[in-house]
């Protein structure tokens, strides 16, 4: 019996769904992902180097200390979902909608429910591995993804991830590091901020895991020789060679893709 039938009986499942029409074929809402791997990274950036990257977008930065800004590197490995198998990598930044007032303190936002957090991430870059994932993220959300290789390893002490270049045989990066230890701490909900078409949307992610976390030391985030827009996004974010200040890692990964709401 396959692990997606036996999360049937997961209350955590146990959300109606609607289904949704792609070009690439139907798709449900929510979309429910049953059994995966995640590796997510979290780097402090100059804010100076995050605006750039938001230029013509309805989103303004974050600034949690001083004039630091939050970036995110998120791996995933889907192995059962309503949508078949695929990988995925994810270059974020910590958001809130220019139109919203900005909390008095970023990280009791960070850790507020879903249902009331302003803070979010926009996605600037989102490769993935089939073309149901590709076509279901642009056509309902608006997301900037791409078909493209992408390479996920997590074994028992270390994580490797490479992500190549869609148009030729270069790489736009590969980061490898250390995940044995860590202390576990339940997994959070996301909030995704993104623009489809005209149409400003909130999407939330409900998160069901126990992730290790560990500071991010031994982790190295090395440059292709690719010209991809990923590659330059990166580069001008600071992150090439820099450790992540955190690292959060789950082997037992589950989530509920929402459907976004108007901003």
């Amino acid at each position: 019996m396959s692990r997606k039938i036996q999360q049937r009986n997961n209350s955590f499942f146990h959300v109606s769904q609607k289904e949704e029409t792609t070009a690439a074929g139907p798709v449900p809402l929510p979309i429910f992902y049953y059994h995966a791997s995640a590796l997510q990274c979290y780097y402090w950036v100059p804010m100076d180097q995050v605006v750039p990257l938001l230029e013509e977008t309805p989103w303004t930065p974050a600034v949690f200390r001083g004039d630091q800004a939050l970036a995110g590197l998120a791996w995933y490995q889907y192995r059962e979902t309503d949508i078949g198998s695929y990988n995925e990598v994810g270059l974020a930044v910590g958001v809130y909608p220019q139109i919203s007032k900005k909390p008095f303190n970023p990280w009791s936002d960070f850790l507020a429910p879903s249902m009331f957090r302003k803070l979010g991430f926009t996605v600037l870059h989102l490769p993935v591995t089939t073309e149901i994932a590709h076509t279901a993220g642009k056509e309902l959300w608006g997301y900037p993804k791409f078909i493209t290789d992408i390479e996920f390893s997590l074994d028992q002490e270390l994580f490797a991830g490479e992500v190549k270049d869609p148009n030729g045989k270069e790489t736009i990066l590969r980061m490898t590091g250390d995940v044995f230890g860590g202390f576990p701490f339940p997994g959070q909900n996301l909030i995704l901020y993104s623009k489809n078409e005209d149409q400003k949307l909130r999407t939330i992610i409900n998160v069901k895991t126990v992730f290790k976390n560990l500071r991010g030391t031994s982790f190295h985030l090395l440059p292709g020789y690719s010209n991809h827009p990923m590659t330059a996004a990166i580069k001008v974010l600071g992150l090439y060679e820099r450790h992540p200040f955190l690292v959060q890692f789950s082997r037992n990964f589950q989530s509920r893709l929402n459907a976004g709401q108007p901003v």
